[in-house]
């Protein structure tokens, strides 16, 4: 594959968006354990 195709393939992978900060990533973790947690709960 040529790398034109491939930038036009994927562009997200070639160009990231800037990466989050750790508070948000935490927050996103946080809140899947939780709601993990309440799922397990339930059964």
């Amino acid at each position: 594959m040529s790398p034109a195709k491939h930038d036009l393939a994927s562009p997200l992978e070639l160009t990231p968006a800037e990466p989050e900060p750790e508070a948000a990533v935490i927050s996103r973790l946080r809140a899947c354990l939780h709601r993990i947690g309440s799922f397990l709960s339930f059964r």
